[in-house]
């Protein structure tokens, strides 16, 4: 049965199941048949036992048994004397059976008949009693019952083939859509082409499952792209800083003089702070990834974290001429890792004062509102394109470079802060215009 498969197995089972409810109908019926043939018999014998003895009376002390008794066609009838000894005999075969009063027997006769037989003892008078057997043929209801045995077990092969006929029809037709996803599948495995799709448009469950099939391979192409272009990108990223520092190498072992050495040595440091703070980045959003980047929630003032952001990056904004401005509301406390929520902030503050204008301003703003922290980081800065939005959560995506220059960012600053932002159930969005400015808006919750 293993070695069947499903459809195979379901044609057996729904084949195996109609014949047994068809045998179990079949034996109702012959049973509720019977049944009705004994009621049948039983009225019949008790109403042919009173007619009979209708016919039975005393004449001046005479017994007298009138003609009518041959009237009653529907049954066989005799008549016998206290004793036993026959005083009228019926239309009735040659068996042996006892007298028995109120009793229904079955006998069978010389010819093989089968026959019901009912005796009722009738008292005339206190000195006279007669015996009145009544007896009916049961052969026609016996040959009905058996000509139905035959015609049924002469039936069950047809009936056999017609329902695994019937079953294969209806689950080849019912099994088609596995078939076609199952096609599907493999032309995609086979093609390595993810873009395809099974393609069934139904609202049953093969409908649904064809549907979530879809989604998944959605998904899959979605992560293959991602994961291409992340590789992309990571290689892109590293090749810079890898290409200056062989360079500068090679540029310090040819100069004997000790300030190009120095310029070189600096350098080749400043791109390798450049990679370093590259990996630690890459391996905390692969632990975000993997769910292995720990939680140390504790109550932390997420304004003094704003404001102390402010304090540490006022230098930066300085050199470009940008003010930092802050609007907290104070007893902003919520459960939240102090690291992370200290990264998130770097990272925003950070991304405004690189893109803002000299003579700018980023503005920080936190405030309670109905059981969350809303906040914002709001700069005058550049802005975004807004076909540019999008994106701007994507890894190692940075906008047109024509415009935004070469600011020494990795890419990954906006994907880390999405992730914090979610690993909290908080909330995320950006509004922007191109050369007017962008607003992060967040929101986390005071309790999960």
């Amino acid at each position: 049965m293993k070695r069947l498969s499903v459809k195979q197995r379901m044609v057996l089972w729904s084949a195996g199941t109609l014949l047994l409810m068809t045998v179990l109908l079949f034996l109702l019926l012959q049973l509720s048949r019977h049944r009705q043939a004994e009621i049948y018999a039983r009225e019949t014998l008790y109403r042919a036992a009173e007619d009979a003895m209708d016919e039975i009376e005393l004449d001046d002390g005479e017994l007298e048994l009138d003609d009518d008794l041959d009237d009653i066609d529907y049954a066989s009838v005799m008549v016998f004397d206290a004793s036993g000894r026959v005083m009228l005999y019926g239309r009735v075969p040659d068996f042996d059976a006892p007298l028995l009063a109120n009793t229904i027997q079955t006998a069978q006769g010389d010819t093989g008949s089968d026959w019901y037989v009912y005796d009722r003892l009738y008292t005339l008078s206190p000195e006279l009693q007669v015996w009145v057997r009544v007896c009916l043929n049961m052969d026609s209801v016996r040959m009905l019952e058996d000509q139905t045995w035959s015609l049924f077990l002469w039936m069950m092969l047809p009936m056999l083939l017609l329902s695994l006929f019937v079953g294969y029809r209806l689950t080849r037709r019912a099994f088609r859509p596995i078939g076609q996803m199952a096609a599907a599948v493999q032309g995609i495995v086979d093609g390595a082409d993810l873009s395809q799709r099974t393609g069934i448009q139904s609202q049953d469950e093969f409908g649904r499952l064809s549907q979530a099939i879809d989604d998944m391979l959605a998904r899959l192409e979605q992560a293959f792209a991602q994961e291409k272009r992340f590789t992309s990108d990571v290689s892109h990223e590293l090749r810079t800083p890898l290409t200056v520092i062989l360079t500068q190498c090679e540029l310090g072992l040819r100069e004997e003089d000790p300030e190009q050495q120095r310029q070189s040595l600096e350098a080749i440091k400043t791109q390798a702070d450049k990679l370093s703070r590259l990996v630690r980045e890459l391996l905390t959003l692969s632990r975000m990834d993997a769910n292995t980047q720990p939680l140390h929630r504790e109550q932390v003032d997420l304004g003094e974290i704003m404001k102390l952001v402010a304090e540490e990056l006022q230098g930066s904004a300085q050199e470009k001429g940008i003010s930092i401005e802050t609007d907290l509301q104070p007893g902003c406390c919520l459960m939240a890792d102090e690291m992370l929520m200290m990264r998130l902030m770097i990272n925003l503050v950070s991304n405004a004062i690189q893109f803002g204008k000299p003579g700018g301003y980023v503005r920080l703003s936190l405030a309670r509102e109905e059981g969350w922290l809303c906040g914002s980081v709001e700069d005058n800065g550049i802005g975004i394109a807004s076909e540019d939005l999008p994106h701007i959560w994507e890894r190692f995506w940075q906008a047109d470079s024509s415009r935004t220059g070469d600011n020494g960012s990795s890419g990954l600053g906006l994907a880390m802060v999405q992730w914090i932002i979610h690993a909290h159930k908080g909330t995320i969005q950006v509004e922007s215009t191109l050369g007017q400015g962008t607003s992060f808006l967040f929101r986390l919750p005071l309790e999960e």
